[in-house]
């Protein structure tokens, strides 16, 4: 109602919008209201976040600074703390075999990454944080982070051998 011309817009919708979750209708909000508050992720928009572009040929994933916000279609996931060992997973030979398998396509061939497909991806929980610091400071981090994983997810040597040819 402080918006009339807006409010005289929306009138000639409030019966089916009205009609929407009648239970929360007039109660948690009114029914002109386009969507809920995220009251319970909003401020995962102002921590640092791993993002990633939602449609590509190439897997890129980066650590995106505490108040960066990002437009469409960039898609983003927080795991507070977990942050780098996180990303590890994503960019190691299984994150991008899980990717491969479970996301997606264009006709084109490209993958649709959304975060539906990517929080299925079976993370460890359990992992020495410090070693995996101390490891993505190095220059072969790609290979230890990759032995490091094949150890965490128990993978023989022809299990992990079918993960890393079969992306190539």
């Amino acid at each position: 109602e402080q918006y009339p011309s807006v409010y005289a817009h929306m009138l000639q919708y409030k019966k089916p919008l009205s009609e929407r979750n009648k239970a929360e209708t007039g109660i948690r909000y009114e029914w002109y209201a386009m969507q809920r508050w995220g009251a319970k992720y909003w401020d995962l928009f102002f921590q640092p976040k791993i993002c990633w572009k939602a449609v590509g040929r190439l897997l890129a994933f980066a650590i995106v600074e505490a108040g960066t916000f990002l437009t469409a279609p960039a898609s983003f996931i927080s795991a507070g703390d977990d942050n780098e060992y996180l990303l590890a997973c994503l960019c190691s030979d299984i994150g991008r075999y899980f990717i491969f398998k479970n996301s997606d396509t264009t006709g084109a061939g490209d993958i649709m990454l959304n975060i539906q497909s990517l929080i299925k991806f079976p993370v460890p929980h359990s992992y020495d944080k410090q070693y995996i610091s101390q490891v993505l400071q190095k220059e072969d981090r790609d290979r230890l982070v990759n032995a490091y994983l094949k150890q965490l997810y128990g993978f023989n040597d022809e299990e992990w051998s079918y993960i890393t040819n079969l992306q190539r």
